[in-house]
């Protein structure tokens, strides 16, 4: 469940959150097929991904594509 201040804030957020766990799960498997243990950064590593990706402008450059493919797709019809 994610959340925000807008409806593509919180969209973004849930795309956001959707691609860290699948990215997870792949470095958690590759790492299990060789044998080793992931990686785990640091805090401070953590923190900047985090403050690069949570700023209003960049969730909504995130979001924006997406609702305009569905826009596109249904010619407007979820808007109804």
């Amino acid at each position: 469940m994610t959340v925000g201040r807008t409806v593509d804030e919180a969209v973004a957020h849930f795309g956001s959150m959707d691609r860290c766990c699948a990215a997870q799960l792949l470095a958690d498997a590759a790492a299990a097929g060789r044998g080793i243990k992931a990686t785990i950064i640091d805090d401070e590593d953590a923190k900047f991904t985090h403050d690069s990706l949570a700023g209003e402008d960049i969730r909504y450059l995130m979001f924006a594509p997406a609702y305009e493919e569905v826009l596109e797709n249904t010619k407007g019809d979820f808007l109804l």
